[in-house]
């Protein structure tokens, strides 16, 4: 018998092997997150392999009891498979619908602040606070021309569908996507296939709000981050503001960006450097990222604005510089996501859940695809390239090592063209990359040239273990009526940067990557969504440093919110290709990276993390809440948030574990949006220990500055 939580479960061993399962129901919390504390535990002595969740068990199929560091057995391939004979496909791009009912119907408090919608039987957790205010939602009658946008709505349903990963003819492999009304076909209603993943691209303009309604048709408690976006922290993705099964949220994104100055009563002074280009949307749930991002739940994301529209004008002056978006989008611009997949002997996805080193798989897929193949023309293409995958770091290169260009890093445009023959990934960057098949050979390929052999990180580059990603077949003759157009080359500018200023720097926080009884911390502590472990003071400038030491792990680091300016790696000038804005900082062991960074708009609470998704679960993350120069943070680790935001009620959790973790939902505080004015309340939580001692040494008493505004 084996106890975990307040559950016992038969366990019979066969041939020493483990065999068990459970009903799917018994997977919510907290029986599911005692299983993966129960991991914690036994992980240094034991691990279980070959765990899948699918129609309505979680099982071992054939899984040993084995050491830690043990191979799982390999992905099962098809007779008769090959690779690159399957066509890729671009994500499908989603189609605006109207919601019935509209975004904000529901139970408005408090009502001598901005509003907020709590609830209603349609949408189950309401819409962030600032959908009410025309600060953040353009669409609003009194906000003046020309920022006055169209609300643009659309709607995702978050469900399992079999994937023809090998191609038609071959073996389907059952995963879970957002789906909605995409080229022409509505969700529920038949869909096409082969289905590209990730799938749903949603494309946004800058200053066009967006409201996204989620629906869970899933079994497993999720939350929507949009990674790279200026959000709201209701609609942030926080880790548990859940969508649950047969539950429903609306996601307001105002496609906004920081202003210079901070004040959010004028509309003329958005810092256009911000402004970001691709983004994409993953799960962020807490304890289930890893499981829910290796099943498909990811998407694209995409923005433009007036400058980079201008770039995608053929009639420009000096000449087109990107494709055009809106009518190239899965033709001459090409989402490419890069995800590695292991599948247990009857084609499932395998998922070992006392795995925390980070799950690494033995099959190369593209959008969903095995080893794919695509044709292009003799002609320029603009491929968005994002490490999807959860543990697995990527160095890409063309097989002719022609070099190619990079337009963008990770969401945001270049100040101008670099040109590269190689080029690293961590996981959830992006590398958006111009290649020239004018005079390519007939065929090439997109490889990985990065050695990695398990979750603890890249090893080295290593161009004779070159993994082959996916062939692009070069046809001699293409559309005479489509033109290549593109005057691009190293050099061309693209989008102006300002930099932080390091005279502007408050304050300066450290954090330090740890490992700890098989999981991870930061600065000692495991992650508590309820305890904020920094308070920034909005339109402040401030200098973080993340320090790796956890010996030879890799740990990139996403901060949500902002761009992190990186200033130095090991005390040295960053790498080219991230000097300017950037939201993941690849840590590999041993390494320290020091960035400048500023909070803007939105108060908290928001996260930092590993994008390592099982370093990330395992407890690799911390909270952040910005707020107004001169307030504190209501999150003192034990005041509840309400359960209308959070969407899920806890019992507080006193294991030895997980120390500190509290998981009651909070009370009467709109959780990421003031209440009203900030000047007539204050109040808040004493800063912890820790954020005392940070501010004693900077020297910067923010509570003797008191400016306050609302956010």
């Amino acid at each position: 018998m084996l106890k975990i939580g307040n559950i016992d479960y038969t366990v019979q061993l066969l041939n020493s092997s483990i065999y068990f399962c459970l009903n799917k129901k018994e997977l919510m919390m907290p029986n599911r997150r005692d299983f993966l504390k129960q991991g914690t535990v036994v992980g240094g002595v034991v691990s279980l392999s070959s765990i899948s969740l699918y129609s309505g068990k979680l099982s071992l199929l054939g899984g040993k009891a084995h050491a830690k560091e043990a191979e799982p057995p390999p992905s099962p391939i098809p007779e008769g498979w090959q690779p690159f004979t399957q066509n890729l496909q671009a994500p499908l791009r989603l189609i605006p619908v109207p919601l019935d009912p509209p975004p904000g119907t529901g139970e408005l408090l408090p009502e001598d602040g901005i509003g907020a919608q709590v609830g209603s039987e349609a949408v189950s957790n309401g819409i962030a606070q600032e959908f009410f205010d025309k600060r953040f939602n353009l669409s609003r009658e009194d906000v003046p021309e020309p920022y006055k946008q169209n609300l643009i709505t659309y709607q995702l349903t978050m469900r399992e569908f079999m994937v023809p990963m090998f191609g038609d003819g071959f073996p389907k492999v059952p995963k879970v996507g957002y789906f909605g009304l995409s080229d022409g076909v509505l969700d529920g209603e038949e869909l096409p296939m082969p289905v590209p993943a990730p799938n749903s691209t949603i494309i946004a303009r800058f200053k066009q709000p967006i409201v996204v309604r989620v629906t869970s048709r899933i079994n497993v408690e999720a939350s929507v981050h949009l990674h790279g976006g200026h959000n709201p922290a209701h609609s942030d993705g926080f880790p548990d503001f859940y969508v649950l099964e047969n539950q429903t949220r609306d996601y307001f994104y105002p496609n906004c960006v920081p202003r210079h100055d901070g004040d959010l009563s004028r509309y003329d002074n958005f810092d256009l450097s911000e402004v970001p280009s691709t983004l994409w949307y993953h799960d962020h749930g807490m304890d289930a990222t890893g499981f829910n991002v290796s099943r498909g739940l990811a998407g694209y994301y995409l923005v433009t604005d007036e400058l980079e529209r201008e770039l995608m004008n053929p009639e420009r002056e000096g000449g087109q510089v990107l494709p055009n978006l809106e009518t190239d989008y899965g033709v001459f611009d090409i989402p490419l996501a890069l995800s590695d997949q292991r599948l247990n002997p009857d084609y499932t996805l395998h998922y070992d859940f006392l795995d925390h080193n980070g799950r690494l798989g033995d099959l190369f897929t593209v959008n969903g695809f095995v080893q794919p193949v695509l044709k292009v023309q003799r002609r320029k293409y603009r491929f968005r390239i994002l490490n999807a995958s959860n543990a697995r770091w990527y160095t890409i290169r063309l097989s002719d090592r022609q070099p190619f260009l990079l337009v963008a890093t990770d969401s945001w445009l270049l100040p101008e063209v670099q040109r590269h023959r190689k080029l690293t990934l961590s996981n959830g960057a992006r590398r958006d990359i111009i290649v020239d098949f004018s005079k390519a050979p007939n065929e090439l390929f997109l490889e990985n040239i990065m050695e990695q052999e398990d979750g603890r990180g890249p090893k080295r580059i290593n161009p004779k273990a070159k993994v082959r990603l996916m062939k692009f077949e070069v046809e001699e003759e293409g559309d005479e009526d489509v033109k290549d157009n593109l005057v691009i080359a190293e050099g061309t500018k693209l989008r102006p940067h300002v930099p932080l200023n390091p005279d502007d720097v408050q304050i300066t926080r450290t954090f330090e990557l740890e490992r700890r009884n098989g999981a991870w911390q930061i600065n000692d502590k495991w992650f508590s969504p309820r305890r904020a472990d920094a308070v920034p003071a909005l339109e402040q400038t401030e200098r973080w440093i993340f320090k790796n030491k956890s010996g030879g792990w890799s740990h990139p680091m996403h901060v949500h919110l902002a761009a992190a300016q990186v200033q130095k790696v090991n005390g040295r000038k960053p790498p080219a290709d991230v000097r300017f804005n950037s939201d993941l900082l690849a840590l590999r062991g041993g390494d320290e990276f020091e960035i400048l960074i500023r909070f803007s708009t939105f108060t908290g609470p928001f996260v930092f993390h590993c994008h390592n998704l099982e370093h990330e679960d395992m407890r690799m993350m911390g909270v952040f809440d910005p707020r107004p120069v001169g307030y504190l943070s209501p999150l003192d680790g034990k005041t509840a948030v309400d359960s209308s935001i959070s969407g899920l009620e806890h019992e507080p959790d006193d294991d030895d574990v997980f120390e500190d973790l509290d998981l009651s939902p909070i009370e009467h505080e709109g959780v990421g949006h003031p209440h009203g004015d900030f000047e007539a309340g204050g109040g808040g939580v004493a800063p912890s220990p820790d954020e005392k001692e940070q501010e004693n040494e900077s020297g910067d008493d923010r509570r003797s500055k008191r400016n306050p505004r609302g956010g």
